[in-house]
C-alpha cells in the first residue's frame, strides 16, 4: 500500500499498465499533457486506447489543474509555436533579459556551414545562444533521408559543440534513416576532431549525453540546445511533398511537433527543406 502515487508522462501511458499501482494508493497524482505523445497501439493492427491521462480528464470525479507558467525556455521564442498551436496561448514563459535582441538572429534562413560567435562575445566566454533560429536547406528528401541537410545538420551540431563545449546538445529527426545518418556523420566528425571527442566524452560522462533521435522518441528530455531536422522536401518532379511524412502525417502531427519544439532551455535550431512564403 502506499499513501501517495504520483504518475507523470500519463499521457503516454496505458491505464492498464498503471493498474497494478493505482490499486495500492490511497491518493493518486497522475501529471501529464494531453498535447504530448499518445501511448502506442498495443498491437500492430489495434487502434490507440486512451492514456490514463485523457481517461482521468474525461472523469467527472476527478478534479484536474492546469499549469500556466513555463519554466523551461530561457527565451520566449522556444515556447511561441506550441504555444500557438496547442495551448492557445496560455503559457506564460518566464521574461528574458534578451527577448529584443537575439544573439543568433542573423542565422535565420541562411545556410551556414559553421557556426560563428556573435560579434560581441569575446573568446573567452562566448554569450550563450538563444532563441529559435530557422534555417532553409535547399536540400532533397529521397528514400527516408535528406542526405544534405543531415550533412547542415552535422556541420551546425560540430561547431555548436566546438563554440559551446558546456553546453547540452540534441538532435531530433523526423525518420529513423535520418536520425541514423545524421549520427554516422557526427561519429565521423568525433574520429576527426579532437574538441567533438572531448564534448561527446564530457557529455556522455553527464546527466545529459548528446543524443540522436527521432521525433517520437523524445518525450521527457531536455538539452541547452535542441536541433530540429524536418527531413521531408517537394519532390523533385515537382509534385509537391510526400503523401507519407511519417509521425507528422497521423492524426497526432501536432502533438509531435509540440514535443519537438519545446525540448530546449536555451536554443533550437530547425533546419528545414521546405520552401515557405517570404
Amino acid at each position: 500500500q502506499f499513501d501517495s502515487v504520483i504518475i507523470d508522462e500519463a499521457s503516454q501511458l496505458h491505464a492498464a499498465h498503471a493498474l497494478p499501482a493505482l490499486l495500492r494508493a490511497k491518493q493518486i497524482i497522475i501529471v501529464g499533457d494531453i498535447h504530448q505523445l499518445q501511448p502506442p497501439p498495443i498491437r500492430s493492427d489495434s487502434h490507440n486506447p486512451l492514456s490514463l491521462l485523457q481517461l482521468a480528464l474525461n472523469s467527472p470525479h476527478i478534479p484536474h489543474f492546469s499549469l500556466s507558467m513555463h519554466y523551461r525556455s530561457n527565451h520566449p521564442s522556444l515556447i511561441h509555436s506550441s504555444n500557438e498551436l496547442c495551448y492557445q496561448n496560455s503559457l506564460h514563459p518566464i521574461p528574458s533579459p534578451f527577448q529584443k535582441h537575439n544573439p543568433l538572429s542573423s542565422l535565420t534562413n541562411q545556410q551556414p556551414q559553421q557556426i560563428e560567435p556573435p560579434q560581441n562575445a569575446s573568446p573567452d566566454q562566448p554569450l550563450k545562444p538563444l532563441g529559435t533560429h530557422v534555417i532553409f536547406s535547399k536540400a532533397q528528401y529521397s528514400d527516408s533521408r535528406n542526405i544534405s541537410e543531415a550533412q547542415l545538420v552535422s556541420n551546425i551540431a560540430c561547431s555548436l559543440m566546438r563554440l559551446y563545449p558546456s553546453m547540452s546538445l540534441g538532435i531530433i529527426a523526423s525518420t529513423e534513416a535520418q536520425a541514423s545518418f545524421i549520427e554516422n556523420l557526427i561519429d565521423s566528425a568525433r574520429a576527426s576532431s579532437l574538441p567533438i571527442r572531448n564534448f561527446i566524452n564530457a557529455h556522455s560522462s553527464a546527466s545529459s549525453p548528446l543524443f540522436v533521435k527521432t521525433i517520437d522518441e523524445v518525450q521527457g528530455d531536455e538539452r541547452d540546445i535542441i536541433i530540429f531536422s524536418l527531413t521531408y522536401s517537394p519532390s523533385a518532379t515537382g509534385s509537391g511533398l510526400p503523401k507519407n511524412l511519417g509521425h507528422l502525417s497521423s492524426p497526432h502531427a501536432t502533438n509531435y511537433l509540440n514535443v519537438a519544439l519545446s525540448r530546449a532551455s536555451h536554443s533550437t535550431f530547425i533546419v528545414h527543406s521546405i520552401p515557405l512564403p517570404s
